[in-house]
C-alpha cells in the first residue's frame, strides 16, 4: 500500500494541477464555461 499513499499524497500535493489548452486545440475553439452553458441550458 506505500505505492498508494505515494499517489494519493501526489494528488494531494497537487501533481495534478496542472493548466493545459489540449481541449481547446482538440475542439478548434475556446471552452465555454461551465456557468454560461448551465445557463443557456436552463433559459432553453
Amino acid at each position: 500500500m506505500p505505492f498508494v499513499k505515494a499517489i494519493q499524497s501526489g494528488i494531494r500535493d497537487g501533481a495534478l494541477a496542472i493548466e493545459s489548452q489540449d481541449f481547446e486545440t482538440l475542439l478548434g475553439r475556446p471552452l465555454t464555461p461551465i456557468e454560461e452553458r448551465i445557463r443557456e441550458l436552463i433559459l432553453k
